[in-house]
């Protein structure tokens, strides 16, 4: 399986910028990076009355739009496990999951000024925290601490998680 590396915290704490410049940053080193996103809310990305929504609404499990430089995939059968998504994830060196905060994955945990995230949640296999440099105190110790903004810092982090020398 392809590795994958979790970026989570609460609302608000800049998990997507984050992962648009660890993008940037790792595709410059030369990687190709993929991504998953959780969505609480959700999501929908058909649209009344189009093809595929009509073969949904005719009872279609799975629905499958394609053309010839993407494809989706919609599977309608029930809560997707992390790992299941990970498996139809193919030609790129690594995966950046936003989300899943609750998943065995490697992490890095973006820390909110109000909500103090090691305190409400059992997070595991925590790698460091990210933070403006005013929170870095907050996290426990033991755990990497790095500023939000240390792009390439945070990029090692991954790659020494994904490749342990």
């Amino acid at each position: 399986m392809i590795p994958a590396f979790a970026i989570v915290g609460y609302k608000k704490t800049g998990k997507t910028t984050l992962i648009e410049n660890l993008i940037r940053e790792l595709s410059f080193r030369g990687y190709r990076v993929g991504t998953v996103k959780h969505d609480g809310h959700e999501f929908e990305c058909d649209h009344p009355h189009t093809d595929t929504w009509r073969m949904r609404q005719a009872g279609a499990s799975v629905v499958v739009i394609a053309s010839r430089s993407k494809w989706v995939l919609q599977d309608f059968q029930g809560s997707p496990s992390l790992e299941n998504i990970l498996t139809h994830i193919k030609g790129v060196d690594l995966v950046l999951v936003e989300g899943w905060k609750h998943s065995e994955l490697p992490k890095i945990v973006l820390l909110h000024p109000k909500e103090d995230i090691f305190k409400n949640e059992a997070l595991v296999n925590v790698r460091a925290i990210a933070a403006p440099n005013d929170l870095v105190h907050l996290a426990p110790p033991g755990i990497q601490r790095y500023d939000r903004d240390d792009i390439r810092g945070l990029a090692d982090c991954i790659i020494q998680a994904i490749h342990p020398a």
